[in-house]
């Protein structure tokens, strides 16, 4: 247990904390495994090895296989009568996906997981810093603009001048803006918003012998940024006296690591002299005091050092991690398993190719038998005589040397262990046993193949769902408090919402298999098929119906051709009385002789008027 005695105070205290946990880190050599992963993923092999380059290959077949190309997060409350905030929250959330550009994050996380065997989401709200509303010592007009002219609508309706009054400055929200984009310029990162971003493994770090992140009591991302950013940045404080202590050259690969393997780039001889004064600073988020620090080597006071008080679950950080072990956080990558396999097999490959330049035809002949200028015509690769002092007869022998087979063999044992061991069999990458070649087992083959895709998309699609309910939610209903409009297809149109409207109790799903998109044909079926099924049903909106529909012929039909709701009604009152011809008095009942049509059209003029 935890004691208030054993938790860091000081900013040596936490320093001692980060070197741990960087220790925890490198035990094994792993970061030098990283970084032998990412050369080979890369291309980046020894010079005098022919390299097929395996571990690209799977690489990039297994992220089109993991990510989403277009995600469904379905929301379901836990209590009544949430429904309606439910289909909002799920319209919400489908927008913040491009917005926050998810996807491409996810893409880079994937591949950190593959290679390092852990991917990293980083989370904050308004700037790289992590601003929040609840830190910040003024309000941003950007943030209070929405308040701001909801009051001032309702000053208007009673006074013209003091509405005109409390409108909000645009020039002053601009201004504020471009102060912002000094110290914030990500374009994933917007104003008043959450923001999800993948961090590089390296520069992620967890206490010491901690064995997965629901047990860390804190987390540190290393940062590196320019001591320009840093000072301007209102997040950080007693910066007056903070020094440079990274610098970077351009070339980057003239930069070299500092003899005390902190981490610290310093530049090196080569590349332009100029250099870039940054700072590595340490944000510390601790979930047993809730407090957010920010520390750096060199520097004896705290950066930042206060409460956030964001009301999130857990730390601000969700993990993707193929291969837990449950005894280390880090744990080996599929990249680690097969990089001894994919040596062997590039060995193979080079062994080949020396075979291969030692077996072209080669002659033994007496000395005195060929001139040396005739014998370079045997090697020029076309036709000519050669002429000879001696009879070539028995003079001159062809020297032929064979390829062994074995080798070729070697190849593909090699190959065939490298897909057994990253998950794939003899089936499961669509080979077939012997000459085998039946329809039952090509489905098998099929079913086998997406056997390993679907549970590792399965993990993706819980980080992401993770990521929406513990993380991205929270922040909304705590934050965004100023009246905001989203278009909710499932309520028929644009909707108005705060954070406090629609905060509740949710469970967060990811559909697992919304992985390829609809195509226009499919989406053309679909719509068709639902249409046949709803059409004339109470229950349903028909004039929003009939919209969608249409919509998924765009292409085809002018987006003009529904009338709208008014024209509909007066166009099936004229049809209802031309198919009953003129209607009686008012008041009075048909006679019989006006027939049934006008009697069965009455209460179809009654429903429309």
């Amino acid at each position: 247990m935890t004691t208030a005695s054993t938790i860091p105070r000081t900013v040596d205290d936490w320093l001692e904390q980060i070197r741990l946990a960087k220790s925890y880190q490198a035990e094994d050599g792993r970061l030098e495994r990283w970084k032998q992963n990412h050369e080979y993923y890369d291309n980046i092999y020894p010079e005098n090895v022919i390299a097929v380059n395996l571990v690209f290959s799977i690489g990039r077949a297994l992220v089109p296989q993991l990510y989403f190309k277009t995600p469904t997060i379905l929301c379901t409350p836990r209590k009544p009568g949430r429904a309606q905030q439910a289909k909002i929250l799920e319209a919400i959330d489908s927008w913040l996906i491009p917005h926050l550009g998810m996807k491409q994050q996810i893409k880079l996380a994937i591949l950190d997981a593959y290679r390092t065997n852990i991917g990293v989401f980083k989370f904050g709200y308004h700037s790289i810093g992590t601003e929040l509303p609840s830190t910040r010592e003024e309000p941003s007009p950007t943030w209070l603009g929405p308040m701001r002219t909801a009051l001032a609508d309702y000053l208007s309706r009673v006074s013209p001048a003091l509405g005109t009054l409390m409108r909000p400055n645009e020039e002053e929200e601009d201004e504020q803006e471009e102060a912002r984009r000094r110290y914030s310029y990500h374009d994933w990162i917007r104003p008043n918003a959450p923001w999800m971003l993948r961090v590089d493994p390296k520069d992620f770090l967890v206490p010491w012998r901690a064995r997965d992140i629901h047990e860390a009591p804190w987390c540190a991302f290393r940062v590196v940024r320019p001591l320009e950013d840093v000072k301007e940045d209102p997040v950080y404080v007693q910066t007056a006296t903070l020094q440079a202590n990274v610098k970077m050259t351009l070339p980057l690969s003239g930069a070299v690591r500092s003899p005390n393997d902190q981490g610290v780039i310093l530049p090196s001889d080569k590349g332009p002299q100029q250099a870039v004064p940054m700072v590595e600073g340490f944000e510390i988020w601790d979930k047993r005091t809730g407090l957010l620090l920010t520390v750096a080597e060199g520097h004896d006071q705290f950066l930042r050092h206060q409460e956030h008080g964001w009301k999130i679950d857990g730390l601000p950080v969700e993990i993707l991690q193929f291969n837990p072990n449950g005894d280390d956080f880090w744990g080996k990558s599929d990249v680690d398993q097969i990089k001894v396999l994919v040596q062997e097999y590039n060995e193979t490959r080079t062994v080949e190719l020396m075979h291969k330049k030692t077996a072209v035809t080669k002659f033994l002949c007496f000395q005195d038998a060929i001139d040396d200028t005739e014998l370079d015509k045997a090697t020029q690769g076309r036709i000519a005589f050669i002429k000879t002092k001696l009879p070539p007869v028995g003079n001159v022998m062809p020297l032929t040397m064979n390829m062994s087979r074995d080798l070729y063999n070697m190849s593909d044992v090699s190959r065939k262990d490298i897909s057994e061991v990253i998950g794939y069999s003899r089936n499961q990458v669509g080979e077939y046993d012997a000459d085998r070649r039946t329809a039952t087992e090509a489905a098998m083959v099929q079913q086998a193949l997406q056997l390993r895709a679907d549970e590792r998309r399965d993990q993706v699609a819980d980080v992401l769902a993770a990521a929406f309910q513990r993380k991205i939610h929270p922040t909304i209903f705590q934050f965004w408090d100023t009246p905001r409009i989203i278009e909710v297809t499932a309520l028929g149109g644009w909707v108005e919402y705060t954070g406090t409207d629609i905060k509740g109790d949710y469970e967060v799903k990811t559909v697992a298999d919304s992985v390829v998109p609809l195509t226009r044909m499919e989406r053309q079926r679909t719509s068709l098929i639902a249409f046949e099924k709803l059409k004339n049903d109470p229950r349903i909106d028909q004039q929003r119906l009939y919209s969608v529909v249409l919509g998924a012929f765009e292409d085809v039909l002018p987006p003009d051709l529904l009338l709208p709701p008014q024209q509909q009604q007066q166009n099936m009152l004229q049809q209802a009385l031309q198919a009953g011809g003129m209607p009686g008095q008012p008041g009075q009942p048909a006679s019989p002789a006006e027939g049934n049509g006008r009697a069965e059209a009455r209460p179809l003029v009654s429903a429309l008027q």
